[in-house]
């Protein structure tokens, strides 16, 4: 259905729009059509929905092995509410198992289209132990081939995986193969030295988690 919304300032990314006007059509922005359904909001900003690559639980649940569609669902569902119209269920470093469990859920939440599932991020388990944060430290590893043939076999499967790991867990040559797999590799929770970071990054690391300057 066509609409129209006014009452409203509009933000479009860059510039705010004083008493500006959106029509939307079948979901996605359109021209003026006549006979539109006029929608007046009381004031505010209507602006892009938020995207947030890590979100570890909400609404009183955390990311884990039990987690599940529903709980998946449940999440976005929260996240809508607060102004992130997408976002990546994020899991901390866990067991092999529990890290299946979610990715399998993870694989269903995306066949079964629930609104605002973007995908998975799994922080860790291959991180430093020296930055660990609030990850278990008992389970930081290294990545191993099993682990590796895990992450791109669910890259395959889901709309987004994006991964972060340490440079000193992991190999140049498991981050290339991650990045052709279509992963997206963060870089995080790690000590490492500029040479070492970018080896990652010229191996097809892109993002950081938790970067801080000082």
């Amino acid at each position: 259905m066509a609409q129209c919304f006014t009452g409203a300032d509009v933000f479009d990314g860059t510039r705010l729009w004083k008493g500006g006007v959106v029509h939307i059509d079948d979901g996605r922005f359109a021209e003026p059509i006549a006979g539109a359904e006029m929608v007046t909001l009381d004031g505010g900003i209507l602006c892009p929905g938020f995207l947030d690559l890590q979100v570890n639980g909400g609404g009183g649940q955390m990311v884990g092995a039990r987690t599940d569609v529903s709980a998946l669902a449940a999440l976005c569902e929260t996240h809508a509410r607060l102004g992130a119209t997408g976002i990546l269920p994020t899991l901390i470093t866990d067991t092999p198992g529990a890290t299946a469990s979610l990715i399998e859920a993870g694989i269903a939440a995306a066949r079964a289209a629930v609104p605002g599932f973007l995908g998975l991020h799994l922080e860790g388990p291959h991180l430093d132990r020296r930055r660990k944060g609030a990850h278990d430290e008992a389970l930081i590893r290294p990545m191993e081939e099993a682990d590796l043939l895990c992450l791109l076999e669910a890259a395959h499967a889901l709309p987004v995986l994006m991964v972060t790991v340490a440079p000193e867990a992991v190999m140049p040559d498991q981050i290339a193969r991650l990045r052709a797999a279509g992963v997206v590799v963060s870089l995080g929770h790690s000590d490492a030295g500029c040479a070492l970071a970018r080896g990652a990054l010229a191996a097809g690391a892109a993002v950081f988690t938790h970067l801080s300057t000082r």
